[in-house]
């Protein structure tokens, strides 16, 4: 992993020093002899395709990297959800698909009324969600250090 983050850092430096080098280059002979080498319209779309090129590999290098992270992430809350009753497992798995928020409605149309309102209280109780007034319904909100981790927000 440090190699290919090595790598990508050399090829971002390297091609940040080609584009100082040439536009010194390129500064030196205009004010010298007063004309460009290089004319600028063949310039610039090299420049862009070669800072297309250089960030393609970079996300080539780095991509392993973020979708390792992920796969952690998500074995993570698999191990997590492991300890959790059958009916908790499902309402946080119901709040992760639903970023974070859920109807106790919606939870009651799954589980029941009563199963609903359990596992509801169980889990406020945890600390795992927070219940919020919303008409004749509750939300049930999961927790905001929680939602960072599993929803991402």
């Amino acid at each position: 992993m440090l190699k290919k983050l090595m790598v990508t850092t050399v090829l971002i430096a390297g091609f940040l020093f080609t584009v100082s080098l040439v536009s010194l280059y390129l500064q030196f002979q205009l004010y010298t002899y007063g004309i460009c080498p290089i004319p600028i319209p063949v310039l610039v779309p090299t420049f862009a395709s070669l800072g297309v090129f250089v960030g393609s590999l970079v996300y080539y290098f780095m991509i392993g990297r973020i979708e390792k992270g992920k796969a952690e992430k998500e074995e993570m809350l698999k191990l997590f959800l492991e300890f959790l009753e059958s009916d908790e497992r499902k309402v946080l798995e119901e709040l992760i698909r639903e970023r974070g928020v859920v109807t106790q409605a919606r939870l009651s149309r799954m589980l029941g009324k009563v199963r609903a309102w359990r596992t509801a209280e169980k889990l406020r109780s945890k600390g795992i969600v927070e219940k919020r007034a919303r008409g004749k319904t509750n939300l049930i909100v999961l927790n905001e250090r929680l939602s960072k981790v599993m929803v991402g927000k």
